[in-house]
């Protein structure tokens, strides 16, 4: 019995012998079969505010950016969808109320969580919503977020912004390190940090140096990843300047330029897709783990009618557009009213509108003097408009809204040509700012002398101005003393219960342009 037992004994030890042998053979035969090589996509979006495909649905679309992203999944499962900031705002949904809240964003949250991006950082335009809002949308994601160099200011001092994942409140990390494992078990592990342009100044939002927190992050993670890669919103200058300063880091995926760019510094990249997801940049990393070289190649994807959508994103999609559709509705619109086709592009874009007139700039500004019969030129702000993109194609009145979604009347204010003089140049000198002037029928000569209708201003002269509400209110910037307390300013009259094109500032300009104005 004993010795029978014995035996059991004896015979389950070599039983687990075998199963040991087989199991560290397996892994040995693994680890021989290893080339060392791994292959890793990237894919690259930035300064995305439309959830859905612009110009009649043939460009863009978050329900593309899905497609295109499962394709690559099931073509090499290490695949890892990155957006470069600037998604939250502006759009003409977000500033519309739904279920008794300004929808501020929640749309694109909703839209990327369906669509699986993975990683976003903070653009200038996230720090557009207020402090509250913005932690909602953080909240509200599935994806990851990294900030090296922005800060949430509280009433405790400088944090990092913090997002609530289930039970937990954790913060926002500067750097991150992804890992990556293939068939063979070769691992790569890609350090990440972020960089934001500060341009936009919150009272919740603090801004480190680029370079310092740049130096510190790569610091940091050397030791611990194969090779670094940044997630910038910055201009094309400082990421030059980053990436000068800092060979180390292989690749810059950017964004807030809005148009397509890919420039080598040395032997880093720096990349920028097309805003509104026309684009999107498709990096494909081969790392060499055992001759620690990393080869990348890039390919720029256009996201056009070929793309099939993706029908789980574009349900989503679609649900926010119908919101989107009542809502303008309610409020006498026809978004999808075709009102031309264009094959220059529109330039609406920030780092135009804000330092000088457009194309865009001056159609806006002949659509308020048209809407306003009898005035001397028309002046508005650029602020008022929203777009940050560039309009080409087929342009619809929803075109217009995304434009300028807070609208807005158009007033009559007879002022002073001293007062007119003093808000330009007050204006130009703060260049970049909203409140840089746009308008139309003033300008200034070869001479430096301010002509009105072809004719010299004159400071004592009282002259009709169409202007927008805003404007006119005290509450912008730096032109604070464009009010109706203004002793320079006679008279400020807005239009009329049925003069419909000066109750709204866009249908003057829906108006215009369906009219044949360009």
């Amino acid at each position: 019995m004993v010795q029978k037992i014995n035996t059991m004994n004896k015979s389950r030890f070599f039983i687990v012998i075998a199963f040991l042998f087989t199991s560290l053979n397996k892994g040995s035969c693994q680890t021989s079969t290893d080339d060392g090589l791994i292959k890793v996509n990237l894919l690259q979006l930035n300064d995305v505010y439309e959830i859905a495909a612009l110009e009649n649905g043939t460009v863009g679309g978050m329900s593309r950016v899905a497609t295109i992203r499962k394709k690559l999944l099931k073509e090499n499962p290490n695949t890892y969808t990155i957006l470069s900031g600037d998604f939250l705002f502006p759009s003409a949904v977000g500033t519309m109320v739904y279920e008794g809240k300004p929808i501020k964003g929640r749309q694109m949250t909703e839209t990327m969580n369906i669509a699986g991006i993975d990683l976003v950082t903070f653009g200038n335009h996230e720090f557009d919503l207020k402090e509250t809002e913005l932690i909602d949308r953080i909240n509200q994601s599935e994806f990851d977020w990294i900030g090296t160099n922005v800060w949430h200011n509280t009433s405790a001092g400088k944090i990092g912004f913090t997002k609530q994942e289930k039970f937990n409140l954790n913060t926002i990390p500067q750097t991150r390190i992804l890992v990556f494992k293939d068939g063979d078990n070769t691992e790569v592990r890609i350090g990440v940090f972020s960089m934001t342009v500060n341009s936009t100044l919150m009272p919740y939002v603090a801004y480190d140096d680029y370079i310092s927190s740049a130096k510190d992050a790569i610091a940091h993670l050397q030791n611990q990843c194969d090779f670094i890669i940044a997630v910038t919103h910055l201009s094309m200058d400082d990421d030059i300047l980053l990436a000068k300063a800092f060979p180390e880091v292989k690749l810059l995926i950017g964004g807030h330029e809005h148009v397509h760019s890919y420039t080598t510094i040395g032997n880093t990249i720096i990349a920028k897709a097309d805003a509104n997801a026309r684009t999107v940049y498709v990096h494909e990393l081969l790392y060499d783990k055992k001759n620690k070289i990393l080869k990348i190649k890039s390919d720029l994807v256009s996201l056009n009618n070929t793309i099939v959508e993706d029908d789980q994103t574009l349900q989503v999609v679609n649900k926010w557009i119908a919101i989107a559709d009542k809502s303008l509705r309610d409020q006498g619109f026809n978004p999808g009213e075709v009102l031309a086709n264009v094959s220059e592009a529109y330039d609406g874009r920030e780092s135009e509108i804000r330092f000088r007139s457009t194309n865009l700039t001056r159609l806006i500004a002949k659509a308020i003097s048209a809407a306003a019969p009898g005035t001397d030129g028309s002046i508005y702000n650029s602020g008022g408009i929203r777009l940050d993109d560039e309009l080409v194609g087929t342009i619809t009145q929803y075109d217009v809204v995304r434009t300028l979604p807070y609208g807005g009347k158009i007033m009559i204010a007879e002022m002073k040509g001293s007062l007119i003089k003093k808000a330009i140049e007050t204006s130009y000198e703060h260049k970049g700012n909203g409140c840089f002037l746009q308008i139309d029928k003033i300008e200034k000569n070869a001479k430096g002398k301010w002509l009105i209708n072809k004719k010299e201003l004159k400071d004592d002269k009282i002259y009709k101005i169409a202007i927008n509400d805003y404007l006119v209110s005290g509450l912008q910037q730096y032109l604070e003393f464009l009010n109706d307390k203004n002793p320079d300013i006679i008279k400020i009259t807005g239009p009329g219960e049925t003069d419909e094109l000066r109750q709204d500032l866009r249908k003057a300009i829906i108006n215009y342009v369906r009219l044949g104005g360009r």
